[in-house]
């Protein structure tokens, strides 16, 4: 597993919500599913609603979430 940062924007309501999140995935298409499904999930939005603006992989030193860092090195 490799740690990712995604950026972008998803609609809450009437307006454009920013969102920076680390998430774990065995690639960048594996990222951009899972923050996807996740945003969906938790704010109710529909996937043409959100807007991946970049996707960056972490080293891990760069990792800030804890949650992530640990499922990363096991």
């Amino acid at each position: 597993m490799k740690a990712y940062r995604v950026k972008g924007k998803f609609m809450m309501g009437e307006f454009r919500t920013p969102f920076n999140r680390e998430i774990d995935a065995m690639d960048k298409d594996d990222a951009k599913e899972k923050i996807l499904s996740l945003l969906g999930s938790e704010h109710r939005c529909k996937r043409r609603d959100i807007k991946v603006e970049a996707i960056t992989e972490l080293t891990l030193d760069e990792v800030v979430d804890q949650i992530i860092r640990a499922r990363i090195t096991g």
